[in-house]
């Protein structure tokens, strides 16, 4: 991996990172459907406005239904789960719960789509261990 390539990975772990601590601050004040709300549409708006600088065509007409589904799926609902769970969880737990994602996706896979657990596959699965480990073996997460 390249100097490049580490420091955007590390930029990235940070972003996602905090915004757990800032949404244990936010939630009590907004709720949490109406922090989802300003979070989802925000990111929208920049998302967008991304592609539009890059000089892409939006194809949301022949997409609209994809785009609900996974925006639904995907993000406003887990978002809002997460939300209204650091009402009564701490912001380090959350973020421990949320690294989780990657072995229960792993297991649904396997089960669901009949996709084998190999040794190439859970590798991600491996790299979320350390932060969900400590969890799992009472590690002070408060």
């Amino acid at each position: 991996m390249r100097p490049k390539e580490l420091g955007a990975l590390i930029l990235l772990g940070a972003l996602w990172g905090a915004s757990f601590p800032f949404i244990r601050v936010a939630v009590p004040e907004l709720g949490p459907f109406a922090l989802v709300e300003v979070r989802v549409a925000l990111a929208a708006v920049l998302l967008t406005g991304l592609v539009l600088a890059r000089g892409h065509a939006l194809k949301w007409r022949s997409w609209w239904r994809q785009f609900l589904f996974l925006g639904l799926i995907s993000v406003a609902l887990p978002f809002t789960l997460i939300s209204a769970a650091e009402v009564y969880l701490t912001a380090s737990l959350a973020a421990i719960l949320n690294s989780t994602t990657v072995f229960f996706t792993a297991i649904i896979a396997s089960t669901w789509l009949g996709d084998p657990l190999t040794a190439r596959s859970s590798s991600a699965s491996r790299s979320a261990s350390p932060g969900s480990v400590s969890w799992w073996a009472g590690t002070p997460c408060r």
